[in-house]
């Protein structure tokens, strides 16, 4: 019976060590949108400012790009100017459309509290 015993534990203990080996060989999540992906563990704010910078990037891609920016990051007086630029870059892009706005207005804005005048002005200047 000892035996029995013995041999569920080992059963347990390699199912575990199994287990543990595919957790930590995971690949990074992967955002899939309209068959565009964004690896989040590769994205940095250089390649999001970038994106923002280049006249030909799509409204799509930009609405991609600020959401993925709001899910990562969040301004904070170390990079509060480069932040700002961001943000004032994709409402103020050739190709900016309404979800834009509503994104920003709806979700960057209630994150980022703090900068609200400085939000509010970046809005105004895009709007008008």
């Amino acid at each position: 019976m000892n035996i029995w015993i013995l041999i569920g534990i080992i059963f347990v203990a390699i199912i575990l060590v199994i287990m543990a080996l595919v957790i930590a060989t995971k690949k990074p999540k992967v955002v899939k949108k309209k068959s565009k992906i964004i690896e989040k563990d590769s994205m940095d704010f250089e390649d999001l400012m970038a994106i923002v910078k280049n006249p030909e990037t799509s409204s799509e891609k930009i609405l991609e790009t600020l959401r993925t920016f709001n899910n990562n990051f969040v301004i904070d007086d170390e990079n509060e100017q480069k932040y700002l630029i961001f943000l004032s870059r994709c409402l103020t892009h050739k190709n900016i459309n309404t979800e834009i706005f509503r994104v920003f207005h709806k979700e960057v804005k209630p994150k980022n509290k703090h900068y609200k005048k400085d939000l509010e002005i970046i809005e105004k200047k895009a709007l008008g």
